[in-house]
């Protein structure tokens, strides 16, 4: 990937670099408070007996504490690999939902972009960056590098952490680690979610999947779960499907360097229009 493949547009003064770092300090905060999911995680990993490079290999391949610690704790449990990987997948599902509020924002971008930015795609990163498209900051390009410079300062945070974790796991019963630090961590989650509900898609989503999810709690191996979280999806798409989020308007000024109307794919950057057509015959 380089930076020629994304569309063009954007004020001149926006530079890949400084969204990249605006991106990586907007995480600081979060790498703060997320540090301690690292620590566990690698505690436990060693108390289930993944050993270091298991434990370290896991968290490079998950890139998620909730997910991680589940599978740890299914893995001490006895459990099968097919339970391990399907309970994974249900905590997970939720990028299902950031997603898809994330997809106006970033849908112009290349396939290739799409597919790494997804990876990196966390609790942190999601409020950070869809915060940030909402003010109408960046055009796509802007968008990418910042959302890139995010998740890699989370990607980055969560492995030292982990690291970290490994370390204080030799000395520190991973048990006992996690105790002390499991109540923080999930006051953390509900005050960067109840942060981030400030738009009615927003909320449409998180009350379709809680009530759904609430409803069908009866249902055995957690599929009440499952399909809260695929009614919030639904429920999210249908909202931006209904009322499509007003796209915002480009400063115009001596520091735009293309209106509105200005291209945004990436087959569009740098070709001539007829009028540069025309003044180069008039020229000649």
């Amino acid at each position: 990937m380089t930076d020629d493949d994304l569309p063009a547009g954007g004020p001149a003064t926006v530079t890949p670099r400084r969204e990249f770092l605006d991106g990586a300090r907007a995480m600081v905060p979060f790498m703060i408070s997320a540090f301690p999911m690292g620590l566990i995680a690698g505690a436990a990993g060693l108390a289930a007996g993944l050993g270091v490079l298991g434990t370290l290999g896991m968290a490079m391949a998950v890139n998620s504490g909730t997910a991680m610690l589940a599978a740890v704790q299914l893995l001490r449990a006895g459990a099968g690999w097919p339970v391990v990987l399907l309970t994974v997948l249900v905590l997970s599902l939720r990028m299902l939902i950031y997603a898809t509020l994330l997809r106006p924002h970033l849908a112009s971008l290349p396939r290739r972009w799409r597919i790494a930015l997804a990876f990196g795609l966390v609790d942190a990163v999601f409020f950070a960056a869809l915060e940030r498209y909402r003010a109408g900051l960046g055009d796509p390009r802007a968008r990418a590098w910042y959302f890139l410079g995010a998740s890699g300062a989370m990607y980055a945070n969560w492995i030292c952490s982990t690291a970290l974790g490994l370390a204080l796991g030799l000395a520190v019963p991973g048990d006992s680690l996690q105790v002390l630090l499991e109540f923080p961590m999930t006051a953390l989650f509900i005050a960067m979610l109840a942060l981030a509900l400030v738009d009615w898609r927003l909320w449409t989503a998180a009350a379709a999947a809680a009530a759904v999810a609430l409803l069908a709690r009866p249902l055995p191996y957690n599929l009440g779960l499952i399909a809260g979280v695929l009614a919030g999806a639904a429920a999210g798409m249908l909202s931006e499907r209904l009322v499509p989020p007003a796209d915002p308007v480009p400063a115009s000024g001596p520091d735009s360097a293309s209106g509105p109307d200005s291209a945004s794919g990436p087959d569009s950057a740098g070709a001539p229009s007829d009028e540069d057509g025309r003044h180069a015959e008039g020229a000649a």
